[in-house]
Parts: structure tokens; sequence; C-alpha cells
């Protein structure tokens, strides 16, 4: 495999994962209320449903697990991506003759994986389990707004992130095309070369 499919690989690897997540994301939370529908008509699991609080208190709960495993799954994932930035950076430094301005590409999604890890990422966390136990907080205007600002800068670095991805496939697909395109024209040049000298 070359270099250059080997890097538009891993690119649609990244983007693949960012979509899955943020679909698995959002489908965790959607079924909490079919999960307790489902339940409900089972005698044992309504007689469970009734020990925990009712079905109220059991939607609660089954959100406050659903948050929970979302955010260990932001956290994985945001490592995974660090890990996937830099061997895609090395790769078109070390690997590629792909110039300057791919370089620079990669180290700016590099840079935006890295403000989520390490700035976004971790706040949302503890804002998001504060979130789950409103009813103990003072200032829940406060957290609410912030959580949603963190949340909504996090969404953006996505689509920026992706902007990235898809910038530098073109990049490796451009450039592949660009020498099979001066390849073809240097065979030509030597083909007429050698039908003129006959």
């Amino acid at each position: 495999m070359h270099v250059r499919h080997f890097v538009c690989l891993l690119l649609g690897v990244w983007m693949g994962g960012i979509l899955l997540l943020n679909v698995v994301a959002t489908r965790n939370l959607a079924s909490v209320d079919n999960v307790v529908e489902t339940h409900l008509s089972n005698n044992e699991d309504a007689k469970s449903i009734k020990r925990l609080g009712g079905t109220e208190a059991t939607r609660v709960f089954l959100r406050r697990v659903a948050a929970e495993k979302n955010r260990d799954h932001l956290v994985f994932w945001g490592w995974a991506q660090a890990g996937l930035s830099v061997i895609i950076l090395l790769i078109i430094v070390l690997g590629t003759h792909a110039g300057r301005l791919p370089m620079i590409i990669s180290l700016t999604a590099l840079v935006l994986v890295l403000v989520q890890v390490l700035v976004l990422g971790p706040s949302i966390v503890s804002l998001g389990r504060e979130m789950d136990y409103l009813d103990q907080v003072q200032d829940v205007a406060g957290i609410q707004t912030q959580f949603q600002i963190r949340h909504v800068g996090y969404i953006v670095l996505e689509l920026l992130k992706v902007g990235c991805c898809l910038i530098l496939a073109g990049f490796m697909m451009q450039r592949r095309s660009y020498r099979r395109r001066s390849g073809d024209q240097d065979d030509s040049g030597q083909r007429k070369r050698r039908e003129d000298d006959d």
C-alpha cells in the first residue's frame, strides 16, 4: 500500500470514529426510555423498577449510567484521536513529500485534539457529573450554561477536525493524481521523441 493511501485510510478511520462516537452517544441516551418501557411489561423487571423508586426514578438512574458511559467514551476516544493524529503527522512529515501546507493542517488537527482532550474534555466530564445531581447544586443555571458553552465548543472543534481530515485527504489524492498525470505526460513525450527519431 502506498504511503499516501495509508494516510487516507487513517483519515477515513478518524472521521468514521468521530461519526460513530456521536451516534453511539446519542443512542445511549435515547435508549433509556425504550429500555424502561420495554421492561415494564415484564413482571420481574417491573418489580425491580418499583424497588428503585418507580418509573421516573429508574429513568433518572439509567440516564446517569448512560451519561457516564458516554463520558468514558469521550475520554478514551480523545486520547485515541491524539495518538492517531500524531501518527498521521509523523507519516506526512517523514514518509511523504506533501509539502508544508499538509504538515501545517495535520499539526492544526493535533492541536485541536489536544484542546479537546486537555481543556474541554475534563471540564465537560466534571460539569456533566454535576448535572447528574442538579438537585444538590445551588447554581443550576450557571452549571448548565457552562456545560452548554463547552459542549458547543467541543462540537465546533469536531467540525474543524473533520475539515482538516477532508483537506488532508484531498492533498494526498491530488498529489497522487498529479504525479500520475506528470508520468503520463513524460511517457507520451518520450514516445513522441522516439517517433520523431524514427
